[in-house]
């Protein structure tokens, strides 16, 4: 369990036993749960994270800590909120109507509810 500073607290759930749990919130705005699996006999990391809403600059260096966790490791699982089409990028209306129109996306908020 990840008691993150913004109030966005992870957890990880697992019928498998958890080895070796680390948390993260100081590199992490909304925190970090990575956590040791073996299934089948397979050690597998599974990484819980919520990067940044704030900039893609920001999500990026969230992004390449979990690059340097994750480049020895055989079987990884990441899941989590990543963010990835902010209201607090500025993307240009253009591309985010390309990409409704492509159905990548349903919907995008310039303004949080």
């Amino acid at each position: 369990f990840c008691v993150s500073k913004s109030g966005y607290h992870l957890a990880i759930f697992s019928k498998f036993k958890i080895q070796q749990p680390i948390t993260n919130n100081e590199d992490f705005r909304n925190g970090e749960v990575l956590v040791n699996l073996e299934i089948n006999g397979k050690n597998v990391l599974v990484i819980l994270a919520h990067l940044t809403p704030k900039t893609e600059d920001q999500r990026l260096s969230e992004i390449n800590i979990i690059q340097q966790q994750i480049k020895d490791k055989e079987t990884v699982i990441l899941m989590g909120d990543m963010n990835s089409l902010s209201p607090h990028d500025n993307y240009d209306n253009k591309i985010i109507e390309e990409m409704k129109k492509r159905k990548i996306i349903k919907r995008y908020y310039k303004k949080w509810n």
